[in-house]
Parts: structure tokens; C-alpha cells; sequence
């Protein structure tokens, strides 16, 4: 079971989009980010879609980061970086907790933050 309890704390910050980068490892879960050839077709097929969101749209919804490190929205930061450069300044929810430390039942919370924040559900 987790150390952490409750809800997660975060700050929204803005952040130069140079400055950060895609996935994490911590000590019992892993944020992975995967190269667009080595993704399922129904991934890239999704990817395509995300894509195709935010050239109409821009970023509509916060990154979850950790000490600068992109754990939700890898894929919305790699379009935009693909289409806007690197030097825009993007929304982030910076949470505060040792995300290394993170164990399964944090995803659990994750998920609620990002209800909180309108993101997607993270598996």
C-alpha cells in the first residue's frame, strides 16, 4: 500500500517546453515514452487523432509533470514540439509528491487528479 493517502498535491505552473522531458522511472512505476514506429497501429491511429486535436486546438489541458519530467501528456508534448518548436512556454501540473516512490496505488490517485484537472484515465 502507499505511503501517500488523500489527494495529490500539485502546483500549476508554466514551464519553457525545452525544459522538459518525456517519461520517468521510479522505483515500482514507469511513464514510458515510445518512438511513433515502435507503437501499436491502434496507438498511432489515436496519435494521428491527438495530432490532428491539437494543430486545431493547441494544448487545451495541463501536462502532469514531476520535477520537469512529462508523466501524462508525452504524446500532446511530442506533437507540439513537432508543429510549435521548443521554446512556447505550456500549462503543467507539477506534482509535489516523490513521485519515485510511487507504488500501484498511486496510479489510483493519479486518476483522480486528473478527473480533477480533465485529463484521461492512465493504465
Amino acid at each position: 500500500m502507499s505511503q501517500f493517502t488523500g489527494p495529490i498535491e500539485y502546483n500549476l505552473i508554466s514551464v519553457k517546453s525545452s525544459e522538459l522531458e518525456l517519461g520517468y522511472h521510479g522505483s515500482h512505476t514507469d511513464f514510458v515514452w515510445r518512438p511513433y514506429e515502435e507503437r501499436s497501429e491502434e496507438a498511432r491511429a489515436d496519435y494521428d487523432l491527438l495530432e490532428e486535436s491539437i494543430l486545431k486546438d493547441r494544448l487545451q489541458k495541463p501536462l502532469i509533470t514531476f520535477n520537469g519530467h512529462v508523466l501524462i501528456g508525452m504524446r500532446r508534448l511530442e506533437i507540439f514540439w513537432k508543429h510549435f518548436g521548443f521554446s512556447e512556454e505550456i500549462a503543467c501540473a507539477d506534482i509535489l509528491e516523490d513521485v519515485y516512490l510511487w507504488d500501484r496505488y498511486d496510479i489510483l490517485r493519479l486518476n483522480e487528479m486528473k478527473a480533477v484537472i480533465g485529463e484521461y484515465e492512465y493504465t
